[in-house]
């Protein structure tokens, strides 16, 4: 248990472009997450760049829906991100316009952060949107306020309007509230929350998945897409998310990335 602990807590995965951070090795109500970025075009990928994963009070809020079944008609072909898990729309990214990130786009993380009381990563994401036309597209992830917080923060600046959907899948219960910018996650008798803070016009809403048109393969029961959607198409806007296990603490004043410290 010694050499766990002396593990550091966070950590950027150079070349493959991952960062994990943590709020403890020896809790295990501890909260993780996983940012995803890297590279579309390297064996086996899916169109996923910014994803993320992520743990609480000992379950997963945020999922990653897993492999594919490669003997699906066309899956080393031209129907391969047609699939659900496999394209963008199956993963916990951004979707703009309902297309896929490019295949062979190349991302990074272009800061990493790591102190006692918090951790952040933020990654350029541009090169996976240029099918809308990216001028920048950064998504920042900060395991805040001692580490009990998680800050998903989008970025994104585009050279003509579209509709932008920030996703997140569980298989936890969702009910929102009435003004639909307060979402409720129950799973196994704990409750988790998601806030937007930001924009003003933008409103949670949920998702039924369905993988049948994934073959059948892998079946995930109860599984559903938690969104943030806009009133209508832009190609300006910062999208923030808070994720955290309780209720009660003031929002987080919202700063730009650049300015995250």
């Amino acid at each position: 248990m010694k050499e766990v602990l002396a593990l550091p807590r966070d950590r950027h995965f150079r070349r493959a472009e991952v960062v994990t951070m943590r709020s403890a090795w020896n809790d295990p109500l501890a909260t993780f997450i996983g940012l995803k970025v890297g590279d579309n075009a390297s064996g086996h990928s899916h169109l996923d760049l910014g994803t993320f994963v992520l743990d609480a009070l000992g379950e997963r809020w945020a999922d990653e829906l897993g492999p594919m079944a490669y003997q699906l008609p066309g899956y080393f072909g031209r129907k391969r991100f047609a699939y659900y898990r496999s394209g963008t729309v199956g993963h916990n990214t951004l979707l703009m316009d309902g297309k896929n990130q490019y295949t062979r786009a190349v991302c990074a993380i272009h800061r990493f952060k790591t102190a006692d009381d918090n951790a952040f990563a933020i990654a350029d994401l541009t090169a996976a949107y240029s099918p809308v036309g990216a001028e920048s597209v950064r998504r920042g992830i900060w395991l805040r306020d001692d580490r009990k917080r998680v800050l998903v923060q989008d970025e994104v600046k585009l050279k003509g309007p579209a509709d932008i959907v920030w996703q997140m899948h569980t298989s936890a219960t969702i009910s929102l509230d009435a003004r639909k910018t307060l979402a409720t996650l129950a799973k196994n008798g704990k409750t988790f929350y998601a806030h937007i803070l930001a924009p003003e016009k933008a409103y949670f809403a949920v998702e039924e998945v369905d993988l049948e048109k994934d073959g059948g393969y892998y079946e995930i029961p109860n599984e559903r897409k938690l969104l943030v959607r806009l009133l209508e198409k832009t190609d300006d806007v910062r999208i923030d998310v808070l994720l955290e296990p309780t209720l009660g603490q003031a929002a987080p004043k919202v700063l730009p990335l650049q300015d995250w410290q």
